[in-house]
């Protein structure tokens, strides 16, 4: 998938401090839009998940070309980090997206003023899009903010719209094998290359990770953990927390309701690691709900 050129971000906030992380916490990435005039204005803001098998890849690993299109159309773009396995499991995960969430609705603007800027957020237009493991945490944050408003004194709007790509959304149905399956697999590589393995646990708690090659000959021990839990087939074990059966909570198809936005899924047809099963039974089961889930087939597309 082409993602177009980087760009800088206007301004970088932290939202949550995670005690023996690399960075300190879980920061927003926030881009701006540079023309007219938007002093005083209240605006629309896309919030975006990147992908990476909820391991790796970072904030500023999204579709720039996505990012130009909403500041072209005036919305403030937020970028969400979140810890990532083996240090922690999806509950943790989910939970971090959260905060973020709630930071962008209570707090973004505050900052925003702090920075010298009189820009508003307009909660109630906010949209969310992620890819892959990010599409999968686009659909549970639905979930997660009704959860959140039922007990909340001041609850937040919920989002106007979800846009989701190739997510992964019955784990069990494939890389479903038991977490014993990645020792068994340490079995047959060599002893550097399980030393390799073995030193992702000694490393700090990772919310961003710079994009590698997805090879399985890889030097550095996160992309050797990620590459050796995929080919073992228990990566959705790790990110559960538990082995199979899995519960229902760690699936975000069982996480839609009648109340869940309006959802956009984007299926990607060369995508080989989930295939397109997951985002059709997606659009399945939101439509089979009432929730308005318009499919879009992108010929080619894959991680």
């Amino acid at each position: 998938m082409d993602k177009g050129d980087k760009i800088t971000p206007s301004h970088i906030f932290r939202f949550k401090d995670v005690p023996g992380s690399s960075s300190g916490g879980c920061h927003a990435l926030i881009w701006l839009p540079q023309s007219g005039d938007v002093t005083g204005k209240r605006l629309p803001v896309a919030i975006m998940i990147h992908g990476g098998g909820f391991t790796m890849e970072a904030a500023d690993d999204i579709p720039f070309n996505n990012v130009n299109y909403y500041l072209e159309n005036g919305f403030i773009v937020v970028s969400l980090e979140y810890r990532l396995q083996p240090h922690v499991i999806l509950s943790d995960i989910r939970q971090d997206i959260l905060d973020g969430y709630l930071f962008v609705q209570s707090k973004l603007s505050e900052e925003l003023h702090k920075a010298g800027l009189q820009v508003n957020v307009d909660g109630e237009k906010t949209n969310v899009q992620g890819w892959s493991a990010g599409g999968t945490a686009t659909v549970f944050l639905s979930h997660d903010i009704q959860e959140y408003n039922k007990t909340a004194s001041k609850p937040v709007p919920l989002t106007k719209a979800n846009i989701v790509t190739y997510p992964m959304t019955r784990p069990h149905l494939h890389h479903n094998e038991p977490r014993s399956a990645l020792e068994e697999f340490a079995k047959g590589l060599t002893e550097e290359e399980r030393t390799t393995l073995n030193a992702i646990y000694d490393e700090p708690i990772s919310t961003g990770h710079a994009h590698e090659d997805w090879t399985p000959d890889s030097k550095t021990p996160r992309m050797k953990w990620l590459m050796s839990v995929l080919m073992s087939g228990c990566i959705n074990s790790f990110l559960i927390g538990q082995d199979p059966p899995y519960p229902a909570s760690g699936s975000c198809i069982n996480a839609i309701n009648a109340d869940t936005p309006p959802t956009c899924v984007v299926v990607a047809t060369a995508d080989e690691l989930l295939g397109t099963v997951d985002s059709y039974a997606l659009a399945d089961d939101l439509k089979a709900l009432g929730v308005e889930s318009p499919v879009y087939v992108a010929e080619g597309m894959s991680m």
